[in-house]
């Protein structure tokens, strides 16, 4: 909204004789509604010093201190004595018109300052969202070489154990370098049904020959802080299933982020493999205890509440949008 705002104001800065109408249309309207005031109140100027500052603010101090002289103007023709000459009008309307065109230009002054420093404040924010996104696509592109260099290692080395921990490392920061994907400006928000469907298809392209992964997701979208952690418990879950997929049999994965009651639910559920009946997250690998630390880490929890089938569930707290 601020943003927004600044950028309005920009426009109307750079276009000077669209600020002018402005200027000229709220001293129309601040003298309209003196008009309709009548003697109610005997104020002049009473409308007049909104016109005033907006036109600074809008325009700069040129085009308020020009809207000031109509109002101060048209206050003395129509609202004083004798025509509004200057020379004829009592001591006490001569204070009047002072201390109004006093107060405009202090208002003038504050208008055009509050003005000037929205759209420094603008042109700082998109040096930022500059530096940000140079920064983003750096990281995102080191965390795919370091993904790459252990990938490398991986296949050099002669022990299995020591190859699968390595994999396994490279693919986790190859889903995190993912997530940085369409993140290049500050309080953008991915959205999840597309990204989830990215790392399935990741998931289905680089490590199983047959693959069939169905996804369902809510339309919501998230920021970094929520999509990280997410997308590398579901990482874990698809690598999961990979991994006890039996010999013969054809990946088949059901996956789905929706709503469950006031929380979100990602659901990962593997109709080719199986569980033990004493099945528990806390004492298994590696991957589903990291899963289960990234879980708690959003406020959630991991859980496999149908053993012997491969279903691995996580609720938590749906994220809060951000104020703009």
């Amino acid at each position: 909204m601020r943003a927004r705002a600044a950028d309005e104001l920009e426009q109307l800065r750079r276009r000077p004789w669209r600020a002018a109408l402005v200027g000229v249309a709220l001293a129309a309207l601040a003298v309209l509604a003196r008009l309709a005031m009548g003697s109610r109140i005997d104020l002049p100027y009473v409308t007049m010093f909104p016109a005033v500052v907006i036109s600074a603010y809008v325009g700069g101090w040129r085009l308020g201190a020009v809207v000031a002289a109509l109002c101060a103007i048209a206050a003395a023709w129509l609202f004083m004595p004798f025509g509004g000459t200057i020379g004829r009008l009592p001591p006490i309307d001569v204070a009047g018109l002072t201390a109004f065109l006093v107060t405009s230009a202090i208002l003038i002054f504050v208008g055009d300052f509050a003005a000037r420093l929205s759209l420094e404040n603008l042109r700082l924010a998109r040096q930022r969202q500059t530096l940000l996104a140079e920064l983003q696509h750096r990281i995102k592109n080191h965390l795919q070489l370091m993904g790459a260099m252990l990938a490398f290692h991986a296949r050099a080395a002669a022990n299995d154990r020591i190859k699968a921990r390595l994999e396994e490392a490279g693919q986790r920061l190859q889903v995190i370098a993912a997530s940085y994907d369409n993140l290049y400006e500050p309080g953008a928000r991915i959205d999840m049904r597309d990204h989830l469907r990215k790392l399935c298809d990741f998931v289905e392209k680089g490590l199983a020959a047959e693959a069939r992964i169905a996804l369902e997701a809510a339309d919501v979208r998230w920021s970094l802080d929520t999509v990280i952690p997410l997308s590398l418990i579901a990482n874990e879950l698809l690598t999961n299933a990979v991994k006890h997929l039996p010999e013969g049999k054809t990946l088949d994965v059901e996956v789905k982020l929706e709503r469950a009651g006031e929380h979100m639910r990602l659901s990962v559920a593997s109709n080719a493999s199986t569980l033990p009946e004493d099945f528990k997250v806390e004492a298994s690998g590696l991957g589903l205890r990291l899963a289960g630390v990234l879980a708690k880490q959003l406020g959630g929890s991991l859980s496999a509440p149908q053993p012997p089938r491969a279903l691995f569930i996580v609720d938590f707290p749906e994220p809060r949008p951000e104020a703009v």
